[in-house]
């Protein structure tokens, strides 16, 4: 037993690095199911190279206690290196598996301590411990996954938060983090045990008020989002069946009409009649893609139905089929709107200025090759448009204009391996495809 509980750095430091390298597939595994970061062989790669380079220097020259704390801001770098994304949710990140997982295993030290009679400090440098402490951790990180799955945090980060919002959980999420690190001390350096258990349950505190407090914020912004989303489809809907009622009311009267024409054997006045009745079912149509049913995806509901109004201000004939589930959608639902925002804007500013005025959207799912199928076109002058440059920052056909719609469109693309677009021009009309795989 003595030999068991002998103290040996060396080895201790040979078996910590083995270790670390599992975590980090752990932590990946986090990354991936729950905050849906989208991992390619090449980040993949990049992300263990080099945390796990770091984390071996860390265990080679710095003493145990601090691998931790150095584990927590090692991830931190490769996150923000590999990763576009926001402050707010890179601490959300950090915070919930990463703290969660250094104070299980402080929890599991103290407990091991106190059975043995063996100080924290001394704990941390016996060979057998990390393995004792590291797989009942490992056991319920899988246990907290497959909670978080349930929670599905990725779509709350779809929202985009206010100022306040992000200061709550900024503010919370520094709070719990540096708690965390700050009680390394009292726990490693000291065990008395009131003090170490005030300490753990007032983390655990921390971290339960952090989620439940992001998570009620996560809530409202989701009411706020689906009463708008009601509303816009309450009036398309409300439209819709104005329409309709007007249809069937004047119904007998056009069918009377086309009668007149036949028994007057006036073929042309017929073709005429019925290209009106026509143009009135085609708008019909339109509304009734306007629903819950189609438009499945409150944010895109919203830009599509805004710049519908806006396209028939002035006078654009704006079309749009959609045949897939937009809440399937493998991107960020947040990004894809800020595209498809910056793609109708240009349509509608370029439609408006040509001789046909239309704008064309499909949303489609190719089963062969495994992607959606996004596509904006809109009708154009027949003028020279070079489909590279205008990606380039600064760069604008039109003189007042910033030149940065479709330069911002770059940089997101930029975060994705599975999305690629291309941008052409054919027969007097502007065209954007992209493709989502999955």
């Amino acid at each position: 037993m003595e030999i068991i509980l002998m103290k040996n750095v060396f080895l201790t430091k040979f078996i910590s690095i083995f270790i670390v390298f599992l975590e980090l597939i752990i932590y990946k595994i986090f990354l991936v199911h729950i905050f849906n970061l989208q991992f390619s062989k090449l980040k993949s790669i990049l992300f263990l190279l080099f945390c796990f380079s770091l984390e071996v220097l860390t265990i080679l020259l710095f003493p145990i206690v601090v691998l931790p704390i150095m584990t927590i801001l090692i991830t931190f770098i490769g996150i923000t290196i590999l990763f576009k994304i926001g402050f707010t949710q890179k601490m959300f990140i950090l915070v919930i598996p990463l703290t969660f997982f250094q104070l299980i295993t402080s929890a599991f030290i103290f407990v091991i301590s106190y059975i043995s009679k063996i100080h924290p400090m001394t704990l941390i440098n016996i060979p057998i411990v990390r393995p004792l402490v590291v797989l009942p951790t490992y056991f319920i990180m899988f246990v907290l996954l497959d909670y978080l799955k349930k929670m599905n945090i990725s779509k709350s980060f779809s929202f985009d938060l206010d100022l306040s919002s992000k200061l709550i959980i900024n503010t919370f999420a520094i709070c719990t983090f540096l708690s965390v690190l700050m009680n390394y001390r009292f726990i490693y350096m000291y065990s008395a045990k009131n003090t170490v258990i005030v300490f753990i349950i007032s983390n655990l505190f921390l971290i339960s008020l952090l989620v439940t407090l992001v998570l009620k914020i996560f809530d409202l912004k989701y009411a706020q989002s689906t009463i708008e989303y009601e509303k816009k489809s309450y009036n398309f809907l409300s439209t819709s069946y104005d329409c309709v009622r007007g249809f069937k009311h004047d119904f007998s009267n056009i069918m009377q009409a086309i009668g007149g024409y036949i028994l007057t054997e006036d073929l042309s006045g017929l073709k005429k009649y019925y290209s009106s009745v026509f143009k009135d079912c085609s708008e019909l149509h339109k509304l009734s893609i306007f629903n819950k049913d189609v438009l499945n995806s409150p944010p895109v509901l919203s830009i599509v139905a805004e710049k519908y109004y806006k396209a028939s201000e002035l006078g654009i004939e704006f079309n749009i089929d959609v045949f897939v589930d937009l809440n399937d959608l493998k991107m960020d639902i947040y990004e894809f709107t800020r595209i498809l925002g910056i793609f109708l804007d240009n349509s509608i500013e370029a439609a408006g200025q040509s001789s046909k005025k239309v704008i064309n959207i499909m949303i489609s799912k190719d089963f062969r090759n495994n992607f959606d199928l996004i596509t904006v076109e809109n009708s154009c002058n027949p003028n020279n448009i070079d489909t590279n440059k205008i990606f380039e920052k600064n760069f604008s056909t039109k003189p007042k204009n910033t030149g940065l719609g479709l330069w911002k469109v770059k940089n997101i693309l930029k975060k994705y391996d599975n999305v690629s677009l291309n941008t052409s021009v054919d027969n007097n009309f502007f065209r954007h495809q992209l493709r989502i795989y999955y």
